[in-house]
């Protein structure tokens, strides 16, 4: 009797599930192309975790799209556009603000921090966040990019020394890590403290365990991911970071009330992102979950980007060497001995040329999303609900909008137009666009722009791989499994 209902429940189960996937297939507009191939319930999925076969693909599927194409993954439709009228569309309404369904992943780490929050908390977020990237604040930090990079250029020229190569991201991680942690929380560590410290470690292991996750679409219920392995390590590295960041949290808040009790790890008088969300806590907007929350949002989304965009930067200099002369002799006609400060970066047009060039061609996140309601008009189509994903590097690839889309040309940007049509500003986007772009642009270009401008002045970057040897990862950041492998020369 027992085993009579459980087959019955179970026939029940897979009819409802087949019938929900026909339902949403034959419910879709028609002028989307799906790729063949999908099977009943998992859709595409096979061939999604296929990731090097999916790369190949996609160019095949934007020709026969024209630009728009659709896969089913779970119950979940998700629609990837490079057509620039949908993209300005959507990023620039106030409608659609939520991101795609794809973020999930990091609710789990991020909680309702920025990055993932919606409706009214996200508003209230970000208002309270504005304060923090005021233009005096910007400079301070500036201040410590240039340490930063200072270091940094030391420890290049121990390799020279040693005739060693290195991988560029092994370098710009903990680089970016220490000048997030000093800005964000106040922590003064070095470069090196950064490489081989707690915090490092304890991020790349949470970083490594969700990507693992997202691997498993088994794994998306919480209940029977907490009983892996898997997420029994996350729950535990979670509760390691949660547990350091809340200590400094602490600590700031008994700084902001006794000023000469500062301890050793929050030393700084300087203003940090923190006091902008203390000032919150004081007037009891926000509780300390809410800025652990927005201290890991602002470490995870200023860390892997701006560590990413550094890495990718050096790596085209390093492979053209006419660039990175016309931009070294830039800088030394600058001629600044003093402290860099937010208005110089005015008087170096080439150096926000090789910036731009550099996020045009290996954007550090690939993608980005929102969730799309039934019967959406974008681009002059209407839209199924859907995850609809904008593929900013397939776009700024495509050799129909860009001349030698693939050849590194900083004067690109001089005249910056759509193939001999006016500038369209939803073109290029490294940091989305509209109400919903990224909040930290200007602290990330500062980031790059200091630290470019001090290595190039003091190191010349060789690359030592062409682009063809490069396994290039298209994952949440735009990643290198292989490199890039670089060396450097000190500047006479």
């Amino acid at each position: 009797m027992f085993i009579s209902i459980l087959g019955t429940l179970f026939i029940l189960l897979v009819s409802f599930l087949f019938y929900s996937w026909l339902r949403m297939k034959w419910s879709d507009k028609d002028w989307i192309y799906y790729p063949q191939g999908a099977l009943p319930v998992i859709g595409h999925l096979l061939l999604l975790q296929d990731r090097k076969k999916y790369h190949k693909l996609k160019d095949t599927w934007y020709r026969k799209s024209k630009g728009t194409y659709g896969v089913y993954f779970l119950f979940q439709r998700i629609i990837l556009s490079i057509d620039l009228k949908v993209w300005e569309d959507m990023l620039s309404s106030q409608k659609y603000l939520d991101k795609g369904q794809g973020y999930w992943i990091l609710e789990k780490f991020l909680g309702n921090g920025l990055v993932t929050s919606t409706g009214d908390l996200w508003k209230k977020r970000r208002r309270m966040i504005i304060p923090a990237f005021h233009f005096e604040i910007l400079n301070e930090f500036v201040s410590i990019m240039e340490n930063r990079t200072l270091e940094l250029i030391e420890m290049l020229k121990k390799f020279h020394e040693k005739d060693e190569s290195f991988n560029a991201f092994d370098i710009t991680k903990p680089f970016s890590l220490s000048i997030i942690c000093e800005t964000s929380m106040g922590i003064d560590l070095t470069i090196e403290e950064t490489s081989d410290g707690r915090f490092k470690k304890l991020y790349e292991r949470l970083f490594r365990i969700l990507f693992k996750r997202c691997l498993n679409p088994l794994m998306k219920n919480d209940w029977i991911y907490s009983l892996t392995s898997n997420g029994k390590a996350f729950n535990a590295t979670y509760a390691d970071i949660a547990s350091f960041v809340k200590e400094i949290i602490e600590k700031r808040i008994e700084v902001r009330r006794n000023p000469d009790k500062a301890g050793e790890m929050t030393h700084t008088k300087r203003r940090i992102f923190i006091d902008s969300l203390l000032n919150s806590y004081e007037k009891g907007d926000i509780d300390v979950d809410g800025i652990l929350n927005e201290v890991n949002t602002f470490v995870n989304a200023g860390y892997e980007t701006t560590s990413t965009s550094l890495a990718w930067t050096l790596y085209c200099l390093g492979r053209n060497q006419r660039v990175q002369e016309k931009l070294y002799n830039e800088i030394i006609r600058f001629e600044k001995d003093k402290k860099l400060q937010m208005e110089d970066f005015k008087e170096l047009p080439y150096l926000d040329l090789v910036i731009k060039e550099s996020l045009r061609l290996h954007p550090a996140v690939p993608r980005f999303s929102r969730r799309i309601p039934d019967g959406t008009l974008l681009g002059g189509k209407v839209f199924p609900y859907c995850t609809l994903i904008i593929d900013l590097i397939e776009m700024n690839r495509n050799p129909e909008v860009w001349e030698d889309p693939l050849t590194f040309n900083p004067e690109r940007f001089e005249d910056f137009k759509l193939k001999g049509n006016k500038r369209n500003p939803f073109l290029f986007v490294p940091f989305s666009a509209g109400p919903r772009n990224c909040i930290g642009q200007k602290f990330a270009l500062s980031e790059l722009k200091a630290a470019v401008f001090h290595l190039v002045k003091h190191l010349e970057f060789i690359s030592l791989q062409d682009e063809s040897e490069l396994i290039e990862t298209l994952d949440l950041i735009h990643g290198c499994e292989n490199g890039p492998m670089m060396k450097v020369k000190p500047r006479k």
